[in-house]
């Protein structure tokens, strides 16, 4: 038999957190989660009990941060070849940088264990976080 403290978790918890990240993701506030959940679930008929607090959804977003990293490494670690690549650009003479990784990885979704082409977002760096070289405009 089921554990169904196991099945819980694993159905709900995992759907509220998945639709927390999408929440996110659209440009969801995080102190506004728990309020757009809930005018769903009471648009569909469905009364919500109990509330996510602001720092519950920056918790779950946390652990999305964390278990990507290590889906990364590992990953990576598995990876015959992997190829980096990076970018800058500048907004408002502020200097960003992108940084990516290329790499054949396992298709989850095929039970053939086939590898396919992806391309991990590694980091968005900002001049505060990496050091820019100053460039002179004269040459000198």
């Amino acid at each position: 038999m089921k554990n169904p403290l196991i099945y819980f978790y694993t159905r709900v918890f995992t759907k509220t957190h998945n639709l927390i990240h999408l929440l996110v993701k659209a440009g969801c506030s995080k102190e506004y989660i728990s309020t757009v959940i809930t005018a769903i679930l009471k648009s569909a008929g469905i009364t919500a009990k109990g509330s996510i607090s602001c720092q519950t959804v920056s918790h779950i977003l946390m652990e999305g941060y964390v278990a990507s990293q290590i889906q990364l490494g590992f990953e990576m670690a598995k990876a015959e070849k992997l190829t980096g690549s990076g970018d800058g650009t500048s907004h408002q003479n502020v200097q960003y940088y992108a940084q990516h990784i290329n790499l054949k990885a396992s298709d989850y979704k095929s039970s053939d264990g086939a590898k396919q082409h992806v391309t991990y977002f590694w980091a968005l760096l900002h001049p505060l976080i990496a050091p820019v070289k100053s460039q002179s405009r004269t040459g000198t």
